[in-house]
């Protein structure tokens, strides 16, 4: 009984160890997320300014 008391201790760290892991790594796909979305507007900012007419540099 007592061994299987212990297993049964060691699979619930093991879990939540694997929980801790999950939700860094939600942590980390949340960031990239942001750090693409962020990207993709600069390189529409980017694509406007190549965009215009050479004129309105000098201007």
């Amino acid at each position: 009984m007592n061994h299987l008391t212990g297993q049964i201790s060691h699979l619930t760290g093991q879990i939540n160890h694997l929980t801790r892991q999950i939700s860094h790594l939600t942590g980390q796909m949340s960031h990239l997320t942001g750090q693409t979305s962020h990207l993709t507007g600069q390189m529409s900012y980017f694509t406007r300014q190549l965009s215009r007419k050479p004129h309105e540099y000098n201007s």
